[in-house]
């Protein structure tokens, strides 16, 4: 009996040491991730503190090391096998939508390039603008889902209270199919500048639309 258990502690062993034979080498890996959508005018931007996980060939179900990216979405995975193939994939949940992205590397390369994909069925994209056509960053605004509540425009009754981004920019993703009332306002001196729009949501595809405060 104990020679029996002396051999399965080292059949376990071996599969250890062989799980992780990849990952004791002189090889390394670096790159950059970045979040890609599939509107044909919001960039791809970089893919900050996300954590990304590396295995041998293409298997992604487990992962022999992990590692996070910095601030402008570079990362290095260090320690293994030169000249072998890898795979670098990460999985994560933000906002209630899933994001996914792999890229086959080798050991080696310096120049990966990762993309990571938001996995939705619909959506939609606002971009908020002056008269001129300029994006209007960090614009409060709210999404309501009835125009009374849109008239009174209280937080109360908002589906959405948000922000723009720094390029004036708003994507939600898997959200009712309903129809959105916008409402933004914002004060430049003595201007004073109000909108109330509208979009309607699709069951199958992000809806772009360009909002302008006057």
């Amino acid at each position: 009996m104990k020679r029996y258990l002396i051999g399965i502690a080292g059949l376990l062993l071996l599969s250890a040491c062989n799980k992780y034979k990849d990952f004791n080498g002189d090889g390394r890996v670096s790159g950059h991730a970045r979040i890609v959508g599939d509107l044909s005018d919001v960039a791809a931007i970089p893919a900050a503190g996300k954590t990304l996980y590396i295995n041998p060939g293409t298997d992604s179900s487990t992962y022999i090391a992990q590692t996070v990216t910095d601030s402008a979405g570079t990362f290095t995975l260090s320690s293994l096998k030169r000249d072998q193939s890898y795979i670098v994939y990460t999985r994560y949940l933000q906002g209630n939508v899933e994001y996914q992205g792999s890229v086959s590397v080798t050991a080696g390369s310096s120049n990966a390039v990762l993309n990571i994909y938001p996995l939705y069925t619909n959506g939609i994209s606002i971009r908020f603008t002056d008269s001129l056509g300029g994006p209007v960053s960090r614009l409060p605004f709210r999404l309501y889902t009835s125009p009374v509540a849109a008239s009174v425009d209280s937080t109360l009754y908002a589906s959405v209270s948000a922000s723009s981004d720094v390029n004036g920019k708003y994507t939600a993703y898997n959200i009712a199919t309903v129809k959105y009332y916008i409402v933004a306002k914002d004060s430049i001196g003595l201007l004073h500048r109000k909108v109330l729009d509208s979009i309607s949501a699709d069951p199958n595809k992000i809806i772009p639309k360009t909002v302008i405060l006057k």
